[in-house]
């Protein structure tokens, strides 16, 4: 990848997590990156989510533009018994692994979704890569929990859609994998 491209993908990167996240995913159980594991409430968001994706590309002008690109960040408390750089890579990757099986569940979702609609136009390419990010226990909700369910709450992931309604015009289910310097989002 050129230079410039990879400054362009950093930027889309940036623009992807400015902002309010669409959702947030909470109560992950400790130590554990499995969006299967998560309440049934917050699986169901993620369905939401899904439904919001495809509605955009279907009906640009309901959803206030065409999600052109998602990000996923994710989030851990102090679960750790780690101490110093170790700990700080071990929330780090738990954070990121977070992200990565939202991420697949959407792809699922947007699946299943399409196929409800049957929306051939919104057709889920296997391409689909949205953004993952992880952040580790470096932005919790809450610095000081309470109690078991506050310390949930901050074991999270974070959904954040791009919309670009210029981008792609009236015809964007047309276009629903983009390219940007190579990586399909």
């Amino acid at each position: 990848m050129s230079r410039s491209g990879a400054a362009s993908l950093d930027l889309i990167e940036r623009r992807i997590f400015f902002g309010k996240p669409y959702c947030t995913l909470g109560q992950f159980p400790k130590q554990v990156a499995d969006f299967k594991q998560l309440p049934g409430t917050q699986q169901r968001k993620l369905e939401q989510a899904a439904q919001f994706v495809i509605t955009s590309l279907l009906t640009p002008a309901q959803t206030g533009g065409i999600v052109v690109a998602v990000g996923l960040r994710g989030h851990c408390y102090e679960e750790s018994d780690k101490k110093g750089l170790e700990r700080a890579q071990e929330q780090q990757t738990l954070s990121e692994a977070r992200a990565r099986s939202v991420a697949d569940a959407l792809l699922e979702a947007l699946k299943l979704v399409a196929r409800k609609l049957s929306a051939s136009k919104a057709e889920t390419r296997e391409h689909f890569d949205p953004v993952i990010s992880g952040v580790g226990a470096k932005a919790p909700l809450n610095d000081t929990p309470a109690n078991d369910y506050e310390r949930a709450l901050n074991r999270r992931v974070e959904v954040f859609f791009f919309k670009d309604f210029e981008v792609l015009g009236e015809n964007a289910a047309a276009h629903f994998s983009l390219s940007f310097e190579g990586r399909k989002v």
